[in-house]
């Protein structure tokens, strides 16, 4: 805002200097027109480029326009529509938003109208303050207040802007705090959630791993509780010492050779299978030596 309001004010500046030389045909006041004008611009932006920050080249700025306004009186010999120049400066100056920048300017307009009234008003050459042969005090009090009215609108005008702005620049600052805090909530939450979601998943991994495990402790329980029975077949047949057992176990063996492994392992169940055919074949040994000897006799 402080940006762009300077910027406008280096186009009205320069339309006043402009104005100045313009009104020098008139009455050839090239003098008043370059020294007055010059002067005016040299201070504003000597307080404006010193202290750039600081709001003490607008108050500087505020004097500026209303020396412009005693200077087009001057050049134009007291005409009264160069007195509206006050109020063009003064409306120019809202858009600082700042209501004390009227004060500067209301000032000077009230000395100087009553300092060159007063002179005119006395007879002084060279003065030009009103083209009427004498300025009345009451005229002269109705024109400062109808000037002061003028001031206080604009200034009116200016607080309620700043303050229309500070209130946005106040809801907006809220409007982001609530949303930082908004999006602070759900961030917790968010966490939150990751966290109960990470209890949950790791919950389901333990308990699948104990069904796994289970089914696992299961499944190998039925084998060693199957094998334990085919144990006790085994005896038997041993007992009972019948070679077509034998050979029926150990073709059960083999075709049961991988589940047998993954419930007792591969060497219990090599062993197994050794046993087996060692034990088929003494069963053959001894048959054919009880055949020989039946032969022989």
């Amino acid at each position: 805002m402080k940006r762009r309001s300077d910027q406008l004010m280096d186009y009205f500046l320069a339309s006043y200097f402009v104005g100045g030389l313009l009104l020098a045909f008139y009455y050839d006041t090239w003098l008043i027109a370059v020294g007055v004008g010059g002067l005016s611009l040299a201070a504003y932006y000597s307080a404006r480029f010193f202290a750039p920050e600081s709001d003490l080249y607008q108050y500087v700025l505020s004097v500026v326009l209303a020396v412009f306004m005693a200077q087009y009186i001057y050049q134009m010999h007291g005409m009264f529509e160069m007195h509206f120049t006050a109020f063009i400066g003064s409306a120019v100056l809202i858009t600082y938003q700042n209501w004390k920048l009227q004060i500067p300017m209301a000032v000077v307009v009230v000395g100087h109208h009553a300092m060159f009234g007063y002179l005119q008003n006395g007879g002084l050459d060279g003065v030009y303050f009103t083209q009427l042969e004498s300025f009345e005090l009451n005229t002269f009090i109705i024109h400062i207040v109808l000037a002061a009215v003028i001031f206080f609108i604009c200034g009116l005008w200016s607080y309620q802007l700043n303050k229309s702005r500070t209130i946005r620049v106040l809801q907006a600052a809220k409007v982001e705090r609530l949303q930082k805090e908004a999006l602070d909530a759900a961030n917790i939450k968010k966490e939150e959630l990751e966290r109960q979601v990470a209890a949950l998943l790791d919950k389901a991994v333990a308990q699948g791993k104990h069904e796994i495990a289970s089914d696992i402790l299961h499944d190998i329980g039925n084998a060693v509780v199957g094998f334990g029975s085919y144990l006790t077949r085994i005896r038997r047949m041993q007992e009972n010492d019948n070679p077509e057992h034998l050979v029926k176990l150990s073709a059960f063996v083999q075709s049961q050779r991988v589940a047998l492994a993954g419930a007792i392992g591969e060497t219990r169940v090599d062993a197994m299978a050794t046993m087996l055919g060692v034990s088929r074949r003494r069963r053959r040994a001894t048959r054919r030596r009880s055949a020989g000897r039946s032969r022989s006799s």
